[in-house]
């Protein structure tokens, strides 16, 4: 999940559901940097309700329920490991398509970001898992450097920039992940 501003007065929520897969809704009166705090943080899972019958290209966010909000509010590690992976998330998930498989991988990864004795880890798993689940697994024969667990940090990010570029190369028009370098550091 992620937050965009779209005016003075809304701002637009990009989710991913169970029944719809990837929906963007409009948020009026979220626009503002202390109501936009109010929003669930990226990863957390929520259940929305929201018009479908409105003539608008996007539809207005009727109400939202958390269902289960991240532990790690102070943990920056983990932080850091949800804002990465809500982004990567984004980029690539962009089609309105319910993917049940796809659907219980974000949210097994985001109770397991709070459960994790090595959260730097759990997004390296994650990306490896998502490249499964949309149809181009990584061959453990052709790149078995992209399947081990690291052994040290260089390692860790090297596997990490690795993972992103054999993201980039299956997904049409994907973009820098703007929160890599900020990842790196974190776990530096």
């Amino acid at each position: 999940m992620s937050v965009q501003k779209y005016s003075d007065k809304a701002v637009i929520l990009h989710t991913y559901t169970q029944q719809a897969g990837r929906r963007n809704f409009m948020v009026y009166g979220a626009a503002s940097r202390r109501k936009r705090a109010t929003l669930p943080a990226p990863m957390t899972l929520v259940e929305v309700v929201w018009d479908d019958h409105s003539a608008r290209e996007l539809p207005a966010l009727r109400d939202i329920h958390t269902l289960y909000v991240p532990a790690h509010a102070d943990d920056v590690r983990r932080q850091c490991v949800a804002l990465f992976l809500a982004e990567v998330l984004f980029r690539i998930l962009r089609h309105p398509l319910p993917d049940d498989d796809l659907f219980r991988l974000v949210e097994q990864t985001a109770v397991e970001l709070d459960h994790t004795d090595r959260p730097q880890d759990l997004h390296l798993r994650c990306l490896v898992a998502l490249a499964e689940c949309l149809g181009f697994a990584i061959d453990a024969e052709e790149h078995p450097e992209l399947l081990a667990l690291p052994a040290s940090r260089e390692q860790r990010q090297q596997q990490l920039v690795a993972l992103c570029d054999y993201l980039r190369l299956h997904v049409e028009e994907m973009p820098e992940i703007a929160s890599l370098p900020v990842l790196m550091e974190v776990f530096d």
